[in-house]
């Protein structure tokens, strides 16, 4: 009797130890059902408070580029000058920002590629330019113009452009920098950027000056030429782009000094200059 009774309470023990682990495996489930009920209830109710996962890039425009080449032949030789272009393809959801964009750098680097074909010919035509002599000495010339892109986020969206090269013994380089607002796909210029305009410039142009003095042998600036730099320092001029950085001008070749530079003012420098919505 007792062996019965035991082997019952034993039975009993089982299956109370089997139903606390059912329970215990069910509850989750019907509390993930209830929160995703809850969760599709809410996002319909009030989609426009929905919040974008972590993993969403906000105002992100993809740009990629495709090179398209050009090969001239230099008469009296069996050599060629290749000419590089890098053609950008902008990429985004928002049909108004991607047509702006691309309209915009598709002209500049159609107008590159047309500068540098006429420099190419002219260098060929030139009886002082480049000869036969000249290119069995040195070989296969190239130039290229490269494009790169720089500050990409939900504000401002820029593009970096580097020529390098050679032709005719002259060693070519040069940086043009170019930047778009995320949300319009405008070109943005001082005057848009700027809290106030004069303002910005009158900084800008100072604080660039005072750098040439203090770097003016390192940049291969003459020392008789600083006096004229004013003259030469006009940003509604010269090309410029936001970076991670801050502001950057960018001077070509001979610009200034013999060799192509940038200099960046960072963003910390123009709280006051420059408004909100294009710092970082």
């Amino acid at each position: 009797m007792k062996t019965k009774t035991k082997i019952i309470i034993l039975t009993c023990v089982i299956f109370i130890l089997i139903g606390i682990i059912i329970l215990s495996s069910l509850l989750p489930r019907a509390q993930e059902q209830k929160q995703a009920s809850s969760n599709t209830t809410n996002n319909t109710n009030n989609p426009i408070n929905v919040e974008p996962s972590g993993n969403e890039e906000q105002g992100y425009i993809e740009i990629t580029y495709a090179a398209t080449s050009q090969i001239f032949k230099v008469d009296g030789t069996d050599k060629t000058i290749t000419l590089y272009q890098d053609f950008p393809t902008v990429v985004t959801e928002d049909e108004t920002v991607k047509n702006k964009i691309q309209t915009e750098l598709g002209k500049i680097a159609n107008d590159e590629f047309t500068e540098l074909k006429k420099e190419v010919q002219s260098r060929i035509d030139d009886p002082t330019g480049i000869d036969a002599s000249y290119m069995e000495n040195f070989g296969n010339l190239s130039l290229k113009w490269t494009f790169s892109n720089s500050r990409n986020d939900d504000k401002v969206i820029s593009v970096k452009n580097e020529r390098s090269g050679s032709l005719g013994g002259v060693s070519w380089d040069d940086v043009r920098g170019y930047s778009f607002s995320a949300e319009t796909g405008d070109r943005l210029t001082i005057n848009t950027i700027a809290i106030n305009p004069d303002a910005l410039k009158k900084y800008v142009n100072e604080n660039i000056i005072k750098y040439f003095r203090a770097n003016y042998q390192q940049l291969g600036i003459a020392q008789d030429s600083l006096n004229s730099l004013n003259e030469k320092i006009d940003i509604d001029k010269l090309t410029w782009y936001f970076n991670n950085s801050g502001l950057t001008i960018c001077f070509g070749k001979y610009d200034v000094s013999p060799d192509s530079f940038e200099y960046t003012i960072n963003y910390g420098d123009l709280n006051d200059l420059v408004k909100d919505e294009y710092l970082k």
